[in-house]
């Protein structure tokens, strides 16, 4: 039985998968999903985070500490979602609704 091959290219949907923007906006919504599980005693934390593209950095030098969890108590008053790892709780909690946002991102591509 005869076949086709079919070359499907795909080059300016991968160029757009690595621009600065798309890495904005990804970095950006992540930092909004992440911002309710980020343990806040005064708020310095939280307001310290900066999106940039593909990632999201806390500029407080006790940042990494506090990520990492160890040796600490969690204080939930005012975030009750707070946790150390809090990028691997938001992934669980708004992976599926960050997938859709890129989903829409890209379908206005």
């Amino acid at each position: 039985m005869p076949t086709v091959d079919v070359k499907v290219d795909c080059s300016e949907i991968l160029g757009a998968l690595k621009s600065d923007a798309f890495g904005q906006f990804v970095a950006s919504r992540a930092l909004e999903y992440m911002e309710p599980y980020v343990p806040f005693r005064t708020g310095d934390l939280a307001k310290s985070a900066v999106a940039t593209p593909f990632k999201v950095g806390y500029g407080k030098s006790y940042a990494r500490r506090v990520w990492e969890g160890t040796g600490m108590v969690i204080r939930t008053q005012l975030h009750p979602l707070a946790t150390s790892h809090w990028e691997s709780a938001a992934a669980a909690a708004h992976g599926g609704e960050l997938a859709e946002d890129v989903s829409e991102y890209l379908s206005r591509m």
